[in-house]
């Protein structure tokens, strides 16, 4: 048997990394030229460029539309951080007047241009149209609770004093995130999708953590309460920050057990520990007390429905330590009810409120107005709250009672959907193929625990990244249950040709 050459030996494993590294140039090529497009949108100083810019991101979504909706949720964060444009430079001011600078958000000009690429696509041709489409009557029961939403927000308008502010409100919050949601049942498929998405999700938490630590140890954007410096980075408030984070990492906690636990690969988990621990290090630094109340209960119940006793052992000890070290150094702040009755006090306002406004609510963002002839003497210290503190008062006063119809009728769609789900993987892990969907299942769960813990005592829908999150959550959950009635009628159909 003739030996072969170590020159060609040499030359075919120089191949094999080139074609590697090929393989894995094409996989972010297309991310890439999504990001660089629309990061040269957002920072073109004149407007020939920004247009030049904006066709060049029309032209990627067109080809990657997936990639430019992750760049939707990637840049909801930025809502605080317009992109001015020049009404003279529009000819705005001609056609209608406007002689005020034109403010889109840069997640605001993303999802419209994702809606306009969408409705070319399918006007072109149907080659693009993957999948069943978000028309599928197995999507209807998760298309309902959002125009539901969108009925009640239309409604409430006409009854809102302040209708201005509603109308921004209903463009931004309850529109905008609506057609991410739509794009997201359209455009994405399968759990392999999913479990990207999900990934990208922690990857934003940990982008969000990086230069929120960086502003807060090296430009000092900070906010001196009760003793601490608050974290904040680009928010307007270090709760809202928590909030944003508090969706996010549930998710890599599922990520990382599932590559600990089910591909028995601690070392793959490692990123995802890591995404947890910089995240975990933000949340305890933004000082909100109901963010860590909240990412610690849902822990606790994932590690629950999970059943691994060694896990719950393991995550019973950590949140033991964690909450005996913020009484040893924060007894003072932690056991402070200075906050909680600043919460009551907004409580009772809001049910004041409500005895007035019981069928119409006051409208989308018409609260902070209206507090004022509502606020309790002893809440004196926080006169300017702009929404009640608590989810189901703040869907009810801003969408009246069709909001609380809206709140019940989405959480009842996802946990229904979520529990049979997670059910059927359950009582299937051994089989192949079918591990993935049960940590995915699960992820989503704790993302949407989280939402409901945490909006009990501050905000939970109605900010921009906010609604964006919670459709992403929704999207993707719907998704898995596409891809699992999918996989049962294969299996149904292979039984039925094995008979």
């Amino acid at each position: 048997m003739s030996q072969r050459s170590p020159f060609l030996e040499a030359l075919e494993r120089t191949g094999g990394a080139f074609e590697n590294l090929r393989q894995r140039s094409r996989s972010w090529f297309a991310p890439l030229v999504v990001a660089g497009a629309l990061a040269g949108y957002y920072f073109a100083p004149n407007l020939p460029l920004t247009f030049a810019f904006a066709i060049a991101f029309l032209i990627a979504a067109f080809k990657w539309l997936d990639w430019a909706l992750v760049s939707v949720l990637f840049t909801s964060p930025l809502y605080r951080f317009p992109k001015n444009l020049n009404p003279n430079d529009l000819g705005l001011d001609l056609l209608i007047g406007r002689t005020a600078s034109l403010e889109i958000s840069i997640a605001e000009f993303a999802v419209l241009a994702c809606s306009a690429v969408w409705v070319a696509r399918k006007l072109m041709n149907s080659r693009h149209r993957e999948g069943v489409g978000v028309l599928d009557r197995r999507l209807f029961p998760f298309l309902a609770p959002a125009f539901l939403l969108l009925l009640a927000a239309v409604i409430s308008i006409p009854f809102s004093d302040y209708q201005k502010v509603s109308l921004r409100e209903f463009r931004t919050v309850i529109i905008e995130p609506m057609l991410f949601y739509l794009l997201m049942l359209d455009t994405i498929r399968g759990k392999e999708q999913v479990s990207r998405m999900l990934g990208l999700f922690v990857l934003l938490g940990m982008i969000m953590s990086f230069a929120s630590l960086y502003h807060y140890f090296f430009i000092g954007v900070t906010e001196a309460t009760g003793g601490v410096k608050r974290i904040l980075a680009i928010y307007h408030s270090p709760n809202a920050l928590a909030l944003f984070l508090g969706r996010i990492i549930p998710v890599s906690f599922a990520l990382a057990l599932a590559r600990g636990l089910w591909r028995g690969s601690w070392r793959s988990a490692i990123p995802y520990f890591a995404a947890l621990v910089v995240m975990a290090l933000v949340l305890y630094l933004t000082f909100s007390r109901g963010a860590w109340l909240a990412v610690a209960i849902t822990a606790m119940a994932m590690v629950l429905v999970f059943g691994k006793p060694k896990v719950v052992a393991g995550v019973l000890i950590v949140f033991m330590a964690v909450s005996g070290l913020l009484l040893f150094f924060l007894g003072d702040r932690v056991l402070s009810n200075a906050p909680i009755l600043q919460r009551t006090y907004v409580w009772e306002a809001a049910i004041n409120m409500l005895r007035d406004y019981p069928i119409m609510g006051v409208g989308l963002d018409n609260f902070l107005y209206h507090y004022p002839d509502y606020m309790l003497p002893e809440a004196w210290a926080e006169p300017n709250v702009s929404h009640p503190h608590n989810i189901l008062l703040d869907f009810w006063l801003r969408l009246g009672i069709l909001g609380v119809i809206v709140l019940i009728a989405s959480q009842a769609v996802f946990w229904r959907v979520a529990v049979k789900l997670y059910r059927r993987y359950s009582t299937c892990r051994y089989r192949a193929g079918m591990g993935p969907e049960r940590w995915l299942t699960l992820a989503l769960m704790g993302s949407m625990a989280s939402f409901l813990v945490h909006g009990l005592i501050d905000n939970s829908f109605f900010l921009i990244d906010l609604a964006y999150q919670f459709w992403f959550i929704m999207a993707l959950l719907a998704i898995l249950d596409l891809d699992s009635a999918r996989n049962i009628h294969v299996d149904k159909i292979q039984k039925i040709d094995m008979e």
